[in-house]
């Protein structure tokens, strides 16, 4: 499957990167098996990256994300060098700020958008504790730009089991 979805984004949009969600299966087998088909790993916590790293997965090859990060699970990332992280909040930067870190981040922005989902796995909508709201996000911004942080780009999920294609 992880080489199907390869080749399909490939066909079309050849600069593509496929992420494998470890909290979907952390086993060591299944982390090992999507990088070695080319998927980057996306952890959601110091332990999916150890897990990740137990795996044989360099660090250069996952994301951290998660809308809950301490201080020494974003230590621990910085530290393994870890190809990017996904902020979710002001807390956050000002905790990179600390490290003055230039590990690649990503702004989480919450778009807005209801997905007409279980209310438990909507995290598109304005009042989500998943990423920046619009109104936040222009200061995340100016913050990252001012502090010196390293902001490469902006993710957004809106939920999981989207029944709605309108959504």
């Amino acid at each position: 499957r992880a080489r199907r979805y390869q080749a399909a984004f490939a066909a079309h949009w050849p600069r593509t990167q496929v992420t494998y969600a470890s909290k979907a299966n952390s086993t060591l087998a299944v982390l090992r098996i999507m990088h070695q088909e080319g998927c980057l790993i996306d952890v959601a916590s110091e332990g999916e990256l150890r897990a990740a790293l137990a795996a044989g997965v360099p660090a250069a090859q996952c994301h951290l994300h998660g809308n809950n990060k301490s201080h020494r699970e974003l230590a621990f990332a910085i530290e393994s060098a870890i190809h990017q992280i996904v902020v979710d909040n002001f807390e956050e930067l000002a905790m990179l700020q600390s490290f003055g870190a230039g590990t690649p981040l990503l702004l989480r922005l919450a778009p807005g958008v209801d997905p007409k989902t279980n209310a438990k796995i909507s995290t598109g909508q304005s009042d989500t504790k998943f990423g920046f709201s619009k109104e936040s996000a222009e200061a995340a911004v100016k913050f990252c730009l001012e502090s010196g942080l390293n902001l490469v780009g902006y993710h957004c999920h809106v939920g999981s089991q989207l029944l709605d294609p309108t959504a």
